[in-house]
């Protein structure tokens, strides 16, 4: 059998036959070369389509456009990310002097020096306004607490909120650079996840703190924190301080685990993961938990009923800004009552909560500026010096142009990621996962505090989504509008 031999590649300039002559080849005679975007292998890649003109074939594909490949994850950046979700899960920590080193608080301290390096360098891409957003919210927390407490009591504490808020914001921007690697994080987030999810059952169950007795193997466990039961279920713990950082932590994977792995459909993974995840932040019987889960429950029902509505997420503000009103109208107390009185599993801790506002918002308005630092707050004799809302914490410690300043960080990366409408539909969905997921927490932590590796990874998640907004993976509207989320 005789094959029939393919043509030689064509470049302009070269010679070849052509009706019986040889010809020089002119740019102009070479076919027009069209784009095409293909799959390969799970990455897309930007090609050259083939000519068709009888007796040609261009050369093969050219390289490929920086914004239609997904990046590969190299070895030892994979490491790194794996380092990140285990050091979160440790519960260990080793006392210096009057530090106490948590694996995440060490993982930062040894890697801050080189992060910094790189990212003055551009190896997080260009300087966005978050980043210095970040910083100056270090600074301004740096500078509350010298006021309160003099430079050498600051100087601790000031060191580790720069650690645990801009050094964990950067360890997000230089290790999550694209969706391969955010798709990476969040699979082996999920994985750890599926891991310790017997631990944590055994320990809501029985009371058997499983977690914390592996975590004695690596240096000082974590103090066991004995919770009455709610539900009938000891309150878990697993690898953190309290149940409520456990639950919140958890509660930061739902809309990723469900969205990041999507493809044509949801996928078995992506259902797997989010069952998990709700599975171990249950186990926690924790309110900022079941908060955070009922926002993005509520945010995934709306984004799916309306999803031919391209105006939604403005007519959800518009409609939510109405029933705040409607609330304020109709009832004897405040919109901001009635969500503490339902957001919590009973009327003790709602009662709680709403004296920890009256007297902690009292607090910051005393100290708008620079706050009370890391000094005791105001209050009745019967109330605990815990102060369960991140927020005013933030706020009464360090004083409310930081609290300005940290929130504004946030929305300058969900904002920016906003703008871009994506070439690939997967980026889409995965700026939809993570946005549900800050979004939720943000709304949760009005009713918990968080510290150590729970507000660590919060702030690393930032940073993680950093990437969403870079326009080499989409388009920016003249508007500032996109398709929407």
């Amino acid at each position: 059998m005789v094959s029939a031999r393919r043509p030689a590649p064509v470049r302009a300039g070269s010679i070849r036959e052509q009706h019986g002559r040889l010809v020089s080849v002119a740019d102009a005679a070479l076919p027009r070369e069209r784009p095409r975007v293909v799959e390969r292998r799970g990455r897309l890649v930007l090609t050259r389509a083939k000519s068709k003109a009888p007796g040609v074939s261009v050369e093969a594909p050219t390289p490929t456009s920086s914004a239609a490949v997904w990046e590969v994850v190299g070895g030892g950046q994979a490491a790194l990310i794996g380092l990140v979700v285990i050091s979160m899960l440790i519960p260990a920590a080793q006392n210096v002097g009057s530090l106490r080193l948590t694996p995440s608080l060490i993982l930062l301290t040894i890697a801050t020096v080189p992060m910094i390096g790189l990212w003055l360098g551009g190896r997080a891409g260009r300087f966005i306004l978050a980043d210095w957003l970040m910083l100056a919210y270090c600074l301004w927390a740096t500078l509350a607490l010298v006021a309160a407490s003099g430079i050498v009591e600051a100087l601790q504490p000031a060191g580790v909120v720069f650690l645990q808020t801009f050094s964990a914001y950067l360890a997000g921007r230089l290790l999550i650079r694209g969706p391969a690697a955010f798709k990476l994080l969040f699979r082996l987030a999920a994985i750890a996840a599926m891991v310790v999810v017997p631990a944590l059952l055994v320990e809501t169950l029985t009371g058997v703190k499983v977690m914390l007795k592996i975590g004695s193997l690596f240096g000082s466990a974590l103090p066991e924190i004995i919770k009455e039961k709610r539900l009938g279920l000891v309150r878990a713990q697993g690898a953190f301080e309290h149940p409520i950082l456990m639950g919140v932590y958890y509660a930061t994977l739902l809309g990723p685990s469900y969205y990041v792995f999507h493809k044509n459909r949801p996928t078995i993974f992506g259902i797997i993961s989010s069952i998990i995840v709700i599975m171990c932040a249950i186990c926690s019987v924790s309110t900022g938990a079941l908060l955070s889960f009922n926002v993005q429950l509520a945010l995934m029902a709306w984004s799916r009923l309306l999803r031919v509505v391209s105006n939604r997420w403005r007519l959800l503000t518009i409609l939510l800004i109405l029933a705040y009103l409607g609330l304020d109208m109709v009832t004897t107390r405040s919109p901001f009552h009635t969500f503490v009185r339902y957001a919590t599993f009973d009327f003790n801790a709602s009662y709680n909560r709403i004296l920890i506002w009256q007297y902690g918002s009292a607090e910051a308005i005393r100290h708008p500026f620079f706050g009370i630092g890391l000094g005791d707050w105001k209050r009745p004799e019967f109330m605990s010096n815990s102060m369960d809302n991140f927020w005013l914490v933030t706020a009464v410690r360090y004083g409310m142009p930081a609290l300005a300043i940290l929130v504004c960080s946030i929305i300058a990366v969900l904002a920016r990621a906003g703008r871009i409408d994506y070439e690939d539909g997967r980026l889409t969905l995965m700026r939809r996962g993570i946005t549900f997921g800050l979004v939720a927490t943000m709304i949760a932590i009005c009713s918990v505090h968080l510290w150590n590796a729970t507000y660590t990874w919060l702030i690393f998640l930032i940073g993680s989504a950093a990437w969403l907004g870079d326009a080499r993976w989409g388009r920016a509207k003249a508007n500032g509008k996109s398709r929407g989320f």
